[in-house]
């Protein structure tokens, strides 16, 4: 089991945070990174090569930006917030290298992932009041490779720390809606996992 840090490109969210900032006059962060955690299991076919599954998930921090004020008795509140997440199950190739100090190896991954992602503006001006709501989520396929190296701490448990490059980019399918507005509208936004990870934990041996 391990600790995951990522730091997602996520391209396309946070252009439309931008127009969301425009929008209602905030300025709100863009996204630039993840936590989250990562369990597999492999079993060993030979001394150099494993085979496994596993399930993660990730956490992209949560983007907001409000502020409000009174002036000539006139109450003006504006906000925005972005949020997102995956997680997924994969399976996993694992190949140990030749030893040193420390066992090296060098695993490819490969998954179905779902990605969710909600949004919201809001402006109030006086007796005028405007905002949105969307959230959608999304499916798709990506693969992960990485190098990573663990230091023994007894016979059946070792600390492994891992760095690897995420392939993963998901078209989310969400609904719309405006305060005052019955009617909801459909949107697409691309939520790209990819990039660079690291991640620490534990290796049980049994």
């Amino acid at each position: 089991m391990g600790y995951l840090y990522t730091t997602p490109f996520l391209k396309k969210a946070n252009e439309n945070l931008d127009e969301m900032n425009k929008t209602y006059g905030t300025d709100a962060p863009s996204m630039k990174e993840g936590t989250g955690y990562n369990v597999r299991v492999i079993y060993m076919l030979s001394p150099k090569i494993g085979l496994g599954a596993g399930l993660e998930s990730i956490e992209v921090e949560k983007v907001s930006h409000s502020f409000a004020k009174k002036e000539e008795e006139i109450y003006t509140y504006r906000s925005v917030s972005w949020e997102t997440s995956m997680n997924g199950i994969y399976a996993t190739l694992l190949f140990n290298l030749p030893r040193t100090w420390f066992n090296l190896n060098f695993a490819a991954q490969f998954g179905s992932y779902e990605a969710s992602y909600q949004r919201e503006g809001k402006i109030i001006e006086g007796e005028f009041e405007y905002g949105e709501l969307a959230e959608g989520k999304g499916r798709d396929s990506g693969y992960k490779i990485s190098l990573g190296a663990e230091f023994s701490l007894s016979q059946n448990f070792s600390l492994f720390v891992e760095a690897g490059y995420r392939n993963l980019l998901i078209t989310a399918k969400g609904d719309l809606s405006h305060i005052g507005i019955e009617d909801r509208e459909k949107e697409e936004i691309e939520l790209d996992y990819s990039g660079t990870e690291i991640k620490v934990g534990l290796v049980g041996r049994f």
